[in-house]
């Protein structure tokens, strides 16, 4: 383990001149959740990289110098707030808001980037010190050491400014857009451009909405781009991934969804399974079903907007009546979890009374099981063959990729003996 806040060098490959330094200087702030590599802080450019191949220059701190920090002399056109950083432990119920669509989209219409990941504004700011109390009470509110706050009368600094360390968009030397602007006027424009129209292809051929006139005293919901870089182990761009997604923050209780509640496995459950499969020489191998939500079935009639850069040049006042369970609607997790519930127990898995995402086959005295992460499976049994017939059985139902020995789970990588 590295110690946290140290000076750390990478390479920079922004490098212009043979004779300029080959390291640039960040600071250690962290891992990465998605690859082998380090989480480094770009004090210039106030972003947060990813890299591999680091030196690290442990015990010396890259500090702030006094004028750096003084309040009073910032510029006066904004007021300081400060922001309180906190980490927070959600529940395995609010996980599936690692999904891509979940998260953009589930509690959020505001198609600005968002940059906030803690408490709520109250919670956020802390109570500005007059400056008429006496230098004992400021000590005691603000705490030894803490520069005393002015309250200019001005705006307050946008919290973009003092959260960046939370804004987890900023990988490497490639940004992942906010909006369509900003995707079709990157650098990876083409990329961006292909990659919505693939994503529009699918859902129309997966009977996804039906063009429709939008009834007398109904309300429609927005419809968002949400947009994502995916990288394998090593860091490296594997794929531009772009996702519709509806704006489920404008659906109403009662009237266009009901329950939204939907379960995933945890993560001690998935320590047990490895613990056995290692014990018992189990086999496991992993599978994901590409778009999940679509394979599921609305009870409930939504009309979302259409789509930007997609709007139908015949009828661009119509709205789109939805069919199946698309990315961002409230009941969408819950929906599809139910979709393949069914269809697990129909190939003869059993759910477990104590995990709802852990299903299990006894067959010639001999235990298979699957876990289930939102799209994710995991698949352990003490044969091979029986896993082959396992993952056909489920592909007949939903398109299924399959990723063979399992490697790399749920931000875990696997390695075992031979």
């Amino acid at each position: 383990l590295r110690v946290f806040g140290s000076r750390a060098f990478a390479i920079d490959k922004n490098r212009t001149g043979k004779f300029k330094a080959n390291a640039k200087e960040y600071i250690f702030v962290g891992y990465s959740i998605s690859a082998k590599a380090y989480r480094l802080y770009d004090r210039n450019k106030r972003t947060v990289i990813e890299r591999r191949d680091v030196k690290f220059v442990e015990g010396e701190f890259d500090t702030v110098t006094s004028e750096k920090c003084n309040l009073s002399e910032r510029n006066d056109d904004f007021e300081t707030n400060i922001i309180r950083l906190e980490s927070h432990t959600s529940s395995e119920e609010d996980a599936t808001s690692n999904q891509l669509e979940s998260e953009s989209t589930s509690e959020n219409c505001n198609d600005k980037p968002q940059y906030e990941c803690g408490d709520s504004d109250e919670e956020e700011e802390e109570e500005f010190v007059s400056a008429s109390d006496n230098d004992q009470q400021e000590t005691q509110q603000r705490g030894p050491g803490r520069p005393k706050i002015i309250r200019t009368g001005q705006p307050g600094r946008p919290k973009k400014a003092y959260n960046v360390l939370n804004n987890l968009n900023s990988f490497d030397d490639v940004e992942t857009p906010q909006t369509v602007a900003e995707a079709l006027q990157s650098q990876y424009a083409t990329n961006w451009q292909a990659s919505m129209q693939s994503e529009y292809n699918a859902l129309i051929a997966n009977n996804t909405w039906e063009l429709v006139d939008l009834p007398t005293g109904a309300k429609s919901i927005g419809s968002k781009w949400v947009f994502r870089i995916k990288r394998n182990r090593d860091g490296e761009i594997k794929k531009f991934k772009s996702r519709l997604v509806a704006k489920g923050c404008g659906q109403q209780l009662g009237i266009n969804y009901s329950e939204t509640f939907s379960p995933v496995i945890r993560y001690e459950t998935i320590r047990m399974l490895f613990a056995i499969a290692a014990e018992k020489q189990l086999y496991m191998h992993q599978a994901d079903i590409s778009n999940a939500y679509l394979n599921s079935k609305l009870d409930e009639v939504v009309y979302m907007q259409q789509p930007q850069n997609f709007v139908s040049a015949k009828h661009p006042n119509k709205v789109l009546k939805l069919n199946k369970a698309i990315y961002g609607l409230k009941q969408s997790g819950r929906v599809w979890n139910q979709t393949l519930d069914e269809v697990l127990q129909n190939i003869g898995f059993k759910q477990s009374k104590h995990e709802a995402c852990l299903y299990f086959k006894q067959s010639q005295h001999q235990s298979s099981y699957i876990a289930v992460y939102v799209d994710d499976l995991l698949i352990i049994s003490p044969s091979e063959n029986e896993i082959r017939a396992i993952k056909k059985k489920i592909a007949s139902k939903f398109y299924m990729h399959d990723g063979g020995p399992a490697s790399y789970f749920l931000g875990l990588e696997i390695q075992r003996d031979d």
